[in-house]
């Protein structure tokens, strides 16, 4: 496959807002929570997340595009890295950028890799639906309903090969390949960004 995206790509101002930057919080909360000591980040983007972790933490990087500056490059499918020499992998927005075939031999990669976790996000296509309400004496009420795109075929948009919840990607179809290798500790979409859903696995 060729690099689909120039380092231009990941400029702060651009690729990260709010929205966005929630979900590294929640790659940050779980990655603590769990007291993991090393760490191996597929598809690093601008790199927040070792910036983030703190200097405890063994972290390295993989990428397929060279001019970011992984430690190393080379394909999630194919990573030379020997057998459980992390704690966890982990890809956050990273395993739809290759067709969707291919995400069952990416996820037993990492689940090698790794000795104890893998966590990864994806996109969560779907219609978004919320009212939220601020009162004094309770603070913040918010209703949320997320309708996956069950209608509509998800067609290649030089990123994405394939979003969760377009048709053959519902989240049974995902959560299937994943139960054949790993098992689902806890999946969760966050308020603040409902288009990232989280995966935590254990091997």
């Amino acid at each position: 496959m060729n690099e689909q995206v120039d380092i231009s790509h990941y400029k702060f101002s651009d690729y990260v807002d709010p929205k966005r930057f929630a979900s590294f919080y929640y790659q940050l909360d779980t990655i603590m929570e769990l007291e993991t000591q090393s760490i191996l980040e597929v598809g690093p983007g601008n790199f927040i997340l070792k910036k983030l972790l703190p200097a405890s933490v063994h972290y390295k990087s993989v990428d397929f595009t060279k001019n970011i500056l992984p430690d190393i490059t080379a394909s999630v499918t194919a990573l030379p890295v020997k057998d459980s020499s992390f704690e966890m992998s982990a890809a956050f927005q990273v395993l739809e950028h290759i067709p969707f075939e291919l995400f069952p031999a990416a996820l037993d990669e990492m689940a090698r890799i790794s000795s104890k976790y893998v966590f990864i996000s994806l996109p969560n296509a779907h219609h978004e639906f919320s009212v939220s309400v601020y009162l004094p004496a309770i603070h913040k009420i918010s209703l949320k309903y997320l309708m996956p795109r069950f209608y509509k075929k998800h067609k290649f948009d030089g990123q994405h090969y394939w979003e969760v919840g377009t048709p053959g990607c519902y989240r049974r179809d995902i959560e299937k390949v994943i139960n054949k290798k790993l098992k689902i500790i806890k999946s969760f979409v966050p308020e603040e960004n409902p288009y990232h859903i989280f995966y935590l696995l254990s091997k």
